[in-house]
């Protein structure tokens, strides 16, 4: 039985060997099953990415869909298509994808876009929204209450802005350096510094997102509801430059300090303790888009004039900073400085900080910044303009006067015009009229210097407080017509001096035109004048070659002011420019005599004026020169108008008639050489003695001796009196011979003021004068001694910047009348009004005596 054991066992073994488990799956069943679980596992994906991430963002965005808001069909659809959404960015060919983190922030939407909604149900009067929207609106709320949480709370954020945003706004954009490089090279900390910037300023962020650079740098931009914001960094460099962009109404200047603080954080010391650079700041401020008349706000007038357009504009500053603003009730006041290249730089001016002993350092003051003052935006004055402007407006008059004691300023209320007036010994008082006493407490404040008397012997610190300045703040206008506007009823002693240092004749506002176009006030002007009176004023801009003349351009207010000056009785008007006032253009000054005879202290020679200011000046306490920019050669140069003024002048229609004397005469083709001249008894008489005699016939405006012409030997009138008050002391002194031949050859000329003489140095002084009109050669524009009144009607020289350049030329007569043949005698008309104009009557009375005699030889 065992052995049938184990044989029934080893055959067990080989049936279980011969017969494996074995399952049969069809190739149906796979099929079915492989199908069955992509299904199930496409199902729970679906069912997760519906539950987890589709419901919450249907959830947020949904309210995007419903409010009219943000559902724009012009934007989204074109045509009968839909727009499927924003373009990606563009990687041009050759270019790499840039490593970068990118951050990106902004409000929840779905909340600030629910409070639009409801806001948008509430005003809607017909209430045609229904309750199914409300719910839509609310379909977040868990909870079984009426109430929407999110748009409830929303409430308190979500605001209005009925600012109407136009399409113009203002640029701020800043540069700074020596910034500490891991502040620049932090995402967070830069994006924080830009959020309380935007909140600080007051404005609005609607979103915003950074891209750190690999391996440094960041980058940023702001979405703002009025623009935008966006900065660069280069940590390695020290470096950001960011820009603000705002369509708002309000200022973008003020923002610049919160720029400063935020963003100019210092680089810190090293570990050798090294100083560092503190950050600069280089900034612009400009404005941007279109902007009608009517959308101007109140600081558009500033900053799109100077101050906008020199000042804030440049971004080639090394430095500038904005000292003060001022609101008065007459006009905005601001006070800025800065450093311009070219002019000085930063490090000369921080070099003049420190006790180095550089150059700089011993002479702090020449690298100062230029401080500047505008007012209602126009450029004012300048620290490095302050002397050439201010001496050049009052000096020339004041030493174009003999004994000046008292003077009045119109305006000046920087007191730098005052403090001009005061270094003169001769003066007793000076009062100033300045409508805004506020322009003086800023001037004195933030520009000092130009109100500084403290070096002047005998007076103040400030030029207010000297004994001789009288500052009123009234209406100028007023105070002037008040006092003196009836000649017979002057309310107050007279004066010698009068200076305007108001607003330009070109500003187009309306104390412009009461200033420079009201007759009456340029009345009471003169009738507050005593006898020999001056007035001077600041004209503006200087002419130029290609201007049309100021009849017809946007100098009408400045040519009226001439004509009237003229109308109502002065006698001498002299225009000379100064192109040293750092206002960009050269700058026309005006000065006016009530007697012609002023013209005399205004042609004297540079060793007079000289002399003049040595005995008139007061001394400074320092031994400094009282003045920094005026001198005898300066006033020489103001004497002699610039080319520009003549050619301007020149354009008048009707044209002067003085205008053609230089278009006829100076053709060389015409002119007759003095070797075709000869001397002969006079055929005029004998008692006219020798005579000029042409050899070859002259056409008509041909010129006789060009050369010779300019050639004269000329005695101004103080050499006229030195000689005649030697002969009244001493009757045969030497100097006799010179009164003769003076007297006898000689013309006599008041161009210049009182009479002076010039004599011919060549033959041209034997040509006689042709009685009865029959002169041949000078200048067709005078009358002969019978035409002639005893009384002088000449007023040519009143106004004439042709003949103030011209005036030796002019002095005779320059041309042929008419055809003179060979053989005849030149002959000329002595009654030239320029050249007797102070003796007239007893020149035309001389005359015709000779005359007379000549007629009955």
């Amino acid at each position: 039985s065992g052995r049938k054991t184990k044989n029934k066992n080893e055959e067990g073994q080989k049936s279980n060997e011969q017969k494996p488990y074995v399952v049969s799956v069809s190739l149906r069943f796979l099929y079915l099953s492989l199908a069955s679980t992509v299904l199930l596992a496409f199902t729970i994906g679906r069912a997760a990415r519906t539950i987890l991430i589709e419901g919450p963002r249907q959830a947020l965005l949904s309210p995007h869909d419903q409010s009219a808001m943000f559902v724009r069909p012009d934007y989204h659809e074109v045509g009968t298509k839909k727009s499927r959404g924003l373009p990606p960015p563009v990687l041009l060919d050759g270019k790499q994808i840039p490593r970068t983190i990118y951050t990106s922030k902004n409000f929840d939407t779905a909340a600030s876009t629910v409070a639009s909604l409801l806001l948008e149900e509430s005003s809607d009067s017909d209430s045609s929204l229904d309750g199914n929207k409300n719910q839509n609106a609310c379909s977040s709320q868990e909870d079984d209450s009426k109430e929407c949480p999110r748009g409830k709370d929303s409430e308190n954020i979500f605001v209005v802005d009925e600012e109407e945003h136009l399409p113009a706004g203002q640029h701020l954009l800043v540069d700074i350096k020596n910034v500490d490089g891991n502040f620049l090279n932090s995402a967070e900390r830069l994006a924080t510094a830009m959020v309380d910037l935007i909140a600080e300023s007051r404005l609005t962020l609607l979103s915003y997102h950074c891209h750190s650079l690999l391996p440094t740098g960041v980058s940023c931009v702001g979405v703002l509801l009025e623009s935008h914001v966006s900065f660069h960094t280069w940590p390695e460099e020290g470096v950001i430059t960011l820009d603000l962009f705002t369509c708002g109404s309000g200022p973008l200047i003020p923002v610049l300090t919160d720029v400063e603080r935020l963003f100019g954080i210092p680089q810190q010391s090293n570990k050798s303790g090294q100083e560092v650079d503190s950050p600069v700041v280089v900034w612009g401020h400009i404005l941007r888009g279109f902007r009608t008349a009517s959308e101007h706000i109140k600081f558009d007038s500033a900053y799109t004039a100077d101050f906008g357009r020199t000042f804030l504009q440049d971004l080639t500053f090394d430095y500038k900073r904005i000292v003060s603003t001022n609101i008065t009730n007459f006009q905005r006041i601001d006070v800025v400085e800065f450093v311009q290249p070219g002019k000085n730089s930063l490090q000369a001016y921080e070099r003049s900080l420190s006790n180095d002993d550089s150059y700089e350092s011993k002479h702090p003051e020449l690298f100062q910044p230029e401080r500047v003052v505008f007012l209602d935006g126009v450029l004012q004055s300048s620290s490095i303009g302050d002397e050439p402007y201010h001496e050049s407006l009052v000096h020339p008059a004041m030493f174009a006067h003999r004994n000046p004691k008292r003077v009045a300023i119109v305006g000046g209320g920087e007191c730098a015009t005052l403090r001009e007036v005061l270094k003169h010994k001769t003066i007793e008082k000076v009062t100033m009229i300045e409508i805004d006493e506020e322009m003086v407490d800023v001037s004195k404040k933030n520009i000092p210097a130009w109100s500084d008397c403290s070096d002047l012997e005998g007076s103040e610190d400030w030029c207010g407080d000297d004994k001789r300045a009288d500052i009123r703040y009234e209406d100028a206008l007023k105070w002037f017509l008040d006092r003196f506007l009836d000649p017979n009823n002057i309310q107050e002693e007279k004066l010698d001096i009068m200076i305007m240092d108001a607003l330009d004749p070109q500003d187009n506002v309306q104390f412009a035109d009461a200033l420079y176009k009201n007759e009456d006030f340029i009345k009471a002007i003169y009738n507050s004048l005593a006898d020999d009176g001056i007035i001077v004023m600041q004209i503006g801009v200087a002419p130029y070659s290609f201007d049309p003349p100021e009849q017809f351009s946007k100098q009408t207010k400045r040519d009226h002011l001439t004509n009237t000056l003229l109308k109502i009785g002065f006698q001498s008007l002299h225009a000379y420019e100064e192109a040293h006032c750092q206002f960009g253009d050269p700058w026309t000054f005006l000065v006016g005599f009530k007697d012609y005879k002023g013209r005399d202290m205004w042609f004297r020679n540079t060793a007079a004026i000289q002399l003049q200011m040595h005995e008139r000046l007061l001394k400074t306490k320092s031994g400094k020169p009282t003045l920094k920019y005026f001198d005898g050669g300066t006033m020489r140069n103001y004497q002699i108008p610039h080319k520009t003024f003549e050619v301007v002048y020149c354009r008048q229609e009707p044209k002067p008639e003085d205008c053609y004397l230089l278009d006829q005469n100076f053709h060389i083709d015409s002119v007759v050489q003095h070797k075709n001249l000869e001397v002969r008894p006079s055929s005029t008489g004998v008692e006219s003695g020798n005579g000029i005699f042409t050899k070859v016939d002259i056409q008509e405006g041909g010129i006789v001796s060009l050369k010779q012409m300019t050639d004269l030997v000329y005695l101004p009138n103080s050499s006229v009196r030195l000689i005649t008050a030697i002969l009244e002391e001493c009757e045969n002194a030497k100097v006799k011979n010179v009164y003769n031949y003076m007297y006898g050859y000689g013309s006599l000329s008041t161009a210049k003021g009182s009479e002076s003489v010039f004599i011919e140095s060549s033959i041209l002084g034997f040509m006689n004068h042709g009685c009865n009109g029959s002169y041949n050669y000078g200048s067709a524009i005078v009358s002969d001694e019978n035409a002639a009144t005893l009384q002088s009607t000449n007023i040519k020289y009143q106004f004439n910047p042709f003949l103030d350049r011209h005036l030796y030329i002019h002095e005779r007569g320059n041309y042929a009348l008419r055809d003179i043949k060979a053989g005849e005698e030149l002959l000329s008309n002595y009654l030239e009004p320029s050249s007797v104009f102070h003796n007239w009557g007893g020149a035309v009375e001389e005359i015709q005596r000779i005359c007379s005699q000549e007629m009955s030889n």
